[in-house]
């Protein structure tokens, strides 16, 4: 590819790996026109260093650990780390869609996820929550939602079967689905959906609550109409 490819590949990637990890990204704007240096090859892959990968849907949640984002891209590129597997894309995963649309995508999968563990949720979503600003790979400014909503535990049995079910909902849409089960006394779970134009959605459950979040794709906004 030429260098201005290769450029909005790298940007592309990170945007990703930044959004399955929220908060504070410190000198997170890259210019779009960086400059280029050339480097002679490393003697060995620099495959060291680790962080704590926490999302926003619980406080509890220490189990990922992985390479910092630039190391993941740069990594993967020369052949030295691996990237989780990609159910194959539908339809559902491609589609474009403006941040009205990307809003309906996400509330209609929330409750239908909240409909498979009936129960108090505290509150109703409502349909015209406001979004927040994200980036776009092209560098400029879309809109994204998030929600985070929490309710009392069901029996164990009852949340492996919820797990089960959410992994089986969202393998239908060709989004990328992990699990995870920390082990311990609480019986803690995860199922993590990540999705096209930094969706992420993860639903975690453990002796104590049930907690389900993330957020929206990041869909074109230039007026800031949705935020």
């Amino acid at each position: 590819m030429t260098p201005e490819e290769a450029r909005q590949e790298f940007f592309e990637l990170l945007d990703e790996i930044q959004a399955m990890a929220p908060g504070d990204w410190v000198n997170e704007d890259v210019p779009a026109v960086a400059t280029a240096t050339i480097r002679e090859p490393e003697a060995r892959c620099p495959c060291r260093g680790k962080f704590r990968y926490e999302t926003m849907t619980t406080k509890r949640r220490h189990y990922w650990c992985a390479l910092p984002a630039a190391a993941i891209i740069l990594l993967t590129l020369a052949g030295c780390g691996t990237t989780p597997s990609t159910n194959p894309p539908t339809s559902t995963a491609e589609q474009a869609m403006d941040p009205e649309q990307a809003r309906k995508e996400y509330l209609d999968l929330f409750t239908q996820i909240q409909a498979l563990a009936p129960g108090d949720w505290g509150v109703v979503i409502p349909p015209d929550i406001k979004g927040d600003v994200c980036r776009l790979p092209d560098r400029s400014d879309g809109t994204q939602f998030s929600i985070d909503l929490h309710r009392d535990p069901v029996s164990r049995e009852e949340m492996d079967i919820l797990h089960d079910k959410v992994k089986t909902l969202f393998e239908a849409t060709g989004f990328t689905v992990k699990q995870e089960t920390d082990g311990g006394p609480n019986f803690v779970r995860h199922t993590d959906v990540f999705g096209p134009d930094k969706f992420v959605m993860g639903l975690t459950t453990g002796k104590y609550e049930i907690n389900l979040g993330g957020n929206t794709r990041c869909a074109p906004d230039p007026e800031g109409e949705f935020r």
